[in-house]
């Protein structure tokens, strides 16, 4: 995933908070001011009672910002309230006796309510997010997803002004557990080619043909490589085409638009996981009526069809 465009939130902008059920999680960093180090019992002390109610746990990582010689990523090892601090304990040595800079941790809330530009949350020990951030995920069909700057916050609720899309790419599926031995890919990207032919198509209707058309394929193919053949019909050969030529286009643009490839991108996989190979139809019949080889019911080779 990566950031899109930012755009004012506003009715004309099309891009205000829906109120949906359900309402999502609001993510974002709590900071607080580091007021005192102790490099030999390894502890931050930092203003504000923040230790209380699981806020914040043991082995929950947490980040020094801002400070002269201390900045980085830590593991918190336990909190605990002094007076109207919060000393909090780490696993890792601290590089400096300097008390400056913020202590930063990422918390995320449920939703409670959703206006226009305005959320709220319950958060006992409610501060303004650090950097003016917030991500919201997890809303119904991910209508109010996406990073918020924050204009101002007051307990419970966050008002933003400006909205910032996320976009979100979607990948072939997983399959471990397909019917088909040859369609089971715990990684669908990697060694693999996906050819895909029209199954209405002239000798491409004569199974001996697509057997000895496939067998010729997967001769030529290097042996590093797995084949994914599929025969589709005319209505899917269609949707597949124009998806993928909107997603050619996209990307061959001199500056590509990243949310209109993405969307493209996701148009095009959504096609691809619909395709089904196409067999001729088999019929069913009386076993005392001998009809021959002509539509009969060959295994993996037709679609049951009619008695």
């Amino acid at each position: 995933n990566e950031l899109g465009p930012s755009l004012a939130i506003s009715p004309a902008n099309n891009n205000e908070l829906q109120s949906i059920t359900p309402m999502g999680k609001a993510t974002f960093l709590k900071q607080f001011t580091v007021t005192g180090v102790n490099q030999g019992l390894k502890q931050f002390t930092c203003s504000g009672t923040f230790s209380f109610d699981g806020d914040v746990q043991s082995l929950q990582p947490m980040r020094i910002v801002g400070s002269s010689f201390n900045n980085g990523t830590y593991t918190i090892r336990s909190a605990a309230p002094s007076g109207t601090n919060t000393i909090v304990t780490i696993y890792e040595n601290i590089p400096s006796p300097v008390a400056n800079g913020g202590l930063q941790y990422s918390k995320t809330y449920p939703i409670t309510f959703v206006n226009g530009t305005t959320i709220s949350i319950t958060d006992p020990y409610f501060v303004t997010p650090a950097n003016n951030d917030v991500i919201i995920t997890d809303s119904l069909d991910d209508l109010n997803n996406g990073r918020f700057h924050v204009s101002s916050a007051s307990s419970p609720n966050i008002v933003f002004d400006t909205r910032v899309a996320v976009i979100m790419d979607d990948f072939l599926p997983i399959e471990v557990h397909n019917e088909c031995i040859f369609c089971r890919f715990d990684d669908p990207y990697s060694y693999i080619i996906s050819v895909i032919l029209p199954a209405w198509q002239g000798r491409f209707v004569n199974q001996d043909f697509r057997r000895f058309f496939e067998k010729t394929l997967r001769l030529e193919c290097p042996a590093h490589l797995v084949m994914s053949v599929c025969w589709i019909s005319c209505k899917q050969m269609g949707e597949f085409e124009h998806r993928y030529k909107k997603w050619l286009l996209e990307n061959a643009k001199e500056t590509p638009d990243k949310m209109k490839v993405s969307a493209a991108l996701n148009e095009l996989i959504a096609v691809l996981k619909e395709l089904t190979t196409l067999y001729p139809s088999g019929t069913l019949h009386d076993c005392d009526v001998d009809q021959g080889p002509e539509n009969a019911i060959v295994l993996n080779r037709t679609l049951l069809g009619t008695l």
